[in-house]
């Protein structure tokens, strides 16, 4: 089973985020992205991939959209120069957002030795209030808690019919986006929206191998389509990421479970080795380059130019290192 988050509310086309989701005529409203191009997209991560690899082209990006009451639309994503200059933005920049059904206050499970269970909350239990503010749903006691790290919260809570009252103070996390608090509780989720949000996806053995090499394929080609951006000017160094960057989203994808995880490893993996076979003195590629040589004037490039372009090799990939770490530490500092 997965996540079938693929739903757009109606309403949630945002504007002013660079009008990628809408046309002059023609806006996404809420419903299903079914496609995009001639691929099909079950699942919200796979229509992302899909609009991530052909915003690198700057050219309208077909999408198929069945709105709920099963009106299919076939409409062009247009991707400004300025967001396909930073795919890292595009999430936020794109206008869409995965359907987020409104949730009732109650806790399912509760983490050990969280702040939620050193308070005394327990699986069951709805949360009424926080500091004398009514909490109508889910999202906005989230909302409340990520905003106070580290502040006590005196909440109000319904158990088993009683109002009990205690104090809940949020451990403080470091994002992206800043501090934030967490309380380590989970919500109820009724069945009913649980079966709504997922979606049975499967291959058999050969259209899952095809699939496979399709995407391999399609993860070296925007590899490739990023770096050749970076080297004419039209995406910025900023998407370059370090050694400790790879660490920080690796732990990210491992906490979104096996198969995120397995999925960063395989697009990291290709993309190492695409970039091994760049023709840059050093790299596997570079020997390859000499090879070619060798082939074409018929004798082996000497040995005191392939050292000399070896040198030059170790220096750009020694800046590269150095470009990558100077990023790194800039982002931990920014957050």
């Amino acid at each position: 089973m997965a996540t079938h988050d693929l739903v757009i509310r109606g309403g949630d086309v945002i504007d002013g985020t660079g009008a990628a989701a809408r046309r002059a005529d023609v806006a996404i409203d809420a419903g299903k992205i079914v496609a995009v191009g001639e691929d099909k997209t079950p699942t919200w991560n796979l229509a992302f991939s899909e609009i991530m690899e052909r915003a690198l082209d700057e050219a309208p990006i077909p999408v198929t959209v069945t709105s709920l009451d099963g009106t299919k639309r076939e409409l062009d994503l247009v991707i400004s120069s300025e967001i396909a200059k930073k795919p890292d933005v595009l999430f936020k920049k794109l206008g869409l957002r995965p359907w987020d059904p409104v949730l009732e206050p109650v806790i399912e499970r509760i983490e050990t030795d969280s702040a939620a269970e050193k308070a005394g909350l327990r699986a069951g239990d709805r949360v009424i209030s926080g500091d004398g503010t009514t909490i109508a749903n889910w999202k906005q006691w989230v909302d409340y808690v990520r905003a106070r790290p580290e502040q006590p919260i005196k909440t109000a809570i319904e158990r088993d019919g009683v109002r009990l009252n205690i104090t809940i103070t949020p451990l403080g996390m470091d994002t992206e986006n800043g501090r934030i608090g967490r309380i380590g509780a989970a919500v109820k989720i009724p069945e009913n929206v649980a079966n709504a949000m997922q979606v049975e996806y499967r291959l058999g053995p050969l259209p899952a191998l095809v699939a496979a090499l399709k995407k391999s394929s399609d993860y070296s080609l925007m590899t490739i389509k990023m770096v050749g951006r970076m080297l004419i000017g039209k995406a910025g160094v900023e998407n370059l990421s370090g050694p400790i960057g790879i660490a920080q989203y690796a732990g990210r994808s491992a906490s979104l479970g096996f198969g995120q995880f397995m999925n960063f490893l395989a697009l990291i993996s290709i993309s190492l080795g695409v970039l091994n076979l760049l023709p840059i003195p050093v790299l596997d590629g570079g020997h390859l380059l000499f090879y070619l040589v060798e082939a074409v004037k018929g004798s082996p490039v000497s040995e005191q130019t392939q050292i000399y372009f070896q040198k030059i090799g170790m220096f750009l990939l020694l800046c590269l290192m150095v470009l990558g770490f100077y990023l790194d530490i800039g982002r931990l500092f920014a957050t």
